[in-house]
């Protein structure tokens, strides 16, 4: 298993005991410690976060995952808390990073230069021995000298992800930009919709002739109101690469004020379905036309600003941000037939659901309902303009 977190040659050990889990007041949270060279610390360090520049890598990747064995057969294994590294801290364990060499006492006249932390994390390849060096004194290279590596672990914000712990790498749904992941949240709302009066009458007046059925109808100036539900659904879109969001904004732009055309969803569901006999109704994609896509925003709280790799290398950077697409639902579901009476409370094909390009007739209609689709009359093209979803979080 190689792959971004294991992929290094230096000597790595853990210490003893950590990686013990926590959970306390609905989160779980870990910690493990790892004796690392010095040199090498950094490295590793980073490596956990999916942050770690190289040749070959240049995309960030998904944090590395808390241990755990979804291999059946292993019984011996535990580990079942789906938790990502989320930081690090790196303390010395060595004297001798410290005390070395000539250079300890050398005094620093840059902070910016990197060579004044040289005795810290690398090998001094040519040392100056002191003159009164003794055999008992540490070696002159940094070849001993180990950090103690701290890496924190917390509940993976993603949803629908899963971990192979043989190639060492994640898999979500393939319409998803890889190394990105997304989680969502669904927040109810409603319209008090007014509703045209033209298609509404008083029940209870009495209907046959032209004028009694022109006295049953509402008058212009009577309002009726009935509450269309809604809901805000807010897509969290994790480690989101910084040096692509130009071009991401560029592609979101092109779905605002647009429906999904097609059924839609799988990329934000990762539900079971029922089992056989039960009552519940089986997890369903959001129906043509009944998801708007309004805007984008960045979380600027989860963004990292400190893995920029070399000196202005675009390629290089490996920060990484969240994005919130915003989507507003507006769903309306009714029988197919006004004599088809509903007893299941699931949708099936008895039932018919409307969206955003439709809206209550305003005058003497047929059918059963009075939701209707509406177009523009010179092109044809429904009020919101359709478009496929399934590429909105690959550009």
């Amino acid at each position: 298993m190689a792959g971004m977190y294991n992929d290094y040659e230096f000597y790595v050990e853990a210490i003893h005991p950590s990686g013990l889990p926590t959970y306390q007041s609905g989160h779980a949270s870990a910690v493990r410690q790892f004796k690392v060279e010095a040199k090498h610390a950094e490295e590793f360090a980073i490596r956990q976060l999916g942050k770690w520049w190289s040749e070959t890598e240049t995309t960030p990747v998904l944090p590395a995952p808390f241990p755990f064995d979804n291999l059946s057969g292993l019984d011996r294994k535990r580990g079942r808390l789906n938790m990502v590294a989320t930081g690090f801290t790196m303390e010395a364990l060595s004297t001798c990073c410290f005390n070395n060499n000539s250079r300890v006492d050398q005094g620093v006249s840059s902070t910016t230069d990197i060579d004044f932390m040289e005795v810290y994390f690398d090998d001094d390849e040519t040392p100056t021995p002191p003159v009164d060096e003794s055999p008992g004194d540490p070696p002159l290279d940094n070849t001993q000298c180990f950090l103690k590596v701290t890496v924190f672990y917390e509940e993976n914000p993603c949803d629908c992800v899963t971990f192979d712990p043989l190639t060492g790498e994640w898999s979500a749904n393939a319409e998803i930009l890889p190394g990105t992941c997304v989680s969502s949240e669904r927040n109810p709302s409603y319209e008090m919709y007014t509703l045209p009066t033209g298609n509404l009458v008083w029940e209870d007046l009495p209907a046959g002739s032209d004028a009694e059925n022109a006295a049953r109808r509402l008058k212009a100036d009577t309002y009726a109101y009935q509450i269309v539900p809604k809901a805000d659904i807010v897509v969290h879109w994790h480690n989101v690469p910084v040096n692509r969001l130009c071009e991401i904004e560029t592609h979101l732009r092109r779905f605002q004020g647009t429906v999904n055309d097609l059924a839609w969803g799988d990329v934000l569901s990762c539900d079971r379905t029922p089992p056989e006999g039960s009552t519940s109704c089986p997890c369903t994609q959001y129906e043509p036309e009944t998801i708007l896509f309004v805007d984008w925003q960045e979380d600027r709280s989860k963004r990292t600003d400190a893995f920029g790799g070399m000196a202005n290398a675009v390629e290089s950077n490996m920060n990484t941000t969240t994005l919130k697409l915003n989507f507003k639902q507006k769903r309306i579901e009714k029988p197919t037939t006004a004599s088809y009476s509903d007893s299941d409370d699931c949708p099936d094909e008895n039932d018919v659901v409307y969206g955003w390009n439709h809206l209550f007739l305003d005058r003497e209609g047929s059918g059963n309902d009075a939701w209707m689709r509406v177009i523009v009359e010179s092109t044809g093209e429904p009020i919101f303009p359709l478009k496929s979803f399934s590429d909105i979080f690959y550009p």
